[in-house]
């Protein structure tokens, strides 16, 4: 799944080492903030934010998603609603609406379906998702083993 080089297996084998013998304070690993900022990112994955007024968020969720890496989460605020698109995942990453009433997905006419997982381990939450009916496609078409998404607290229409 995440594929971890081998000095950042050395660095988290020493630091379960340490936590394990309780003589963590003992061990002094000098790493430059690059390398830390790697290892979180690899363990806790970075969040990308979608709509609202920060700095560097995206205004398409599918520009976010492009930029994420597997373990990544996407927030997405409904300051935006409704986000005209549609989305094609291909990492392992969980998209987080701000509120599943007013954070608003609406596919685009004759596309095709609105979301398209194309990854395992995709969690969706908090949005209303809305695709044309009697048009080809769904609200979300899972191309991987569904048993490996998550998705809940969600409006499909």
């Amino acid at each position: 799944m995440i594929q971890i080089n081998s000095l950042l297996k050395k660095i988290l084998i020493i630091v379960i080492i340490g936590l394990f013998l309780g003589n963590i304070s003992s061990i002094a690993i000098n790493v430059d903030n690059n390398l830390v900022e790697k290892i979180n990112n690899i363990i806790i994955g970075k969040t990308w934010y979608v709509g609202g007024n920060g700095t560097g968020n995206y205004t398409h969720i599918q520009y976010a998603i492009d930029n994420a890496s597997d373990g990544d989460t996407l927030y997405v605020y409904d300051d935006s609603s409704p986000y005209n698109e549609n989305i094609i995942i291909e990492t392992s990453i969980s998209l987080i609406g701000e509120d599943r009433k007013s954070t608003i997905i609406e596919g685009l006419d004759d596309i095709g379906s609105t979301i398209i997982i194309k990854s395992p381990y995709v969690t969706i939450t908090g949005f209303t998702i809305h695709y044309c009916p009697g048009k080809q496609g769904d609200g979300i078409f899972i191309d991987n083993d569904p048993s490996s998404g998550n998705s809940h607290d969600n409006i499909i229409y």
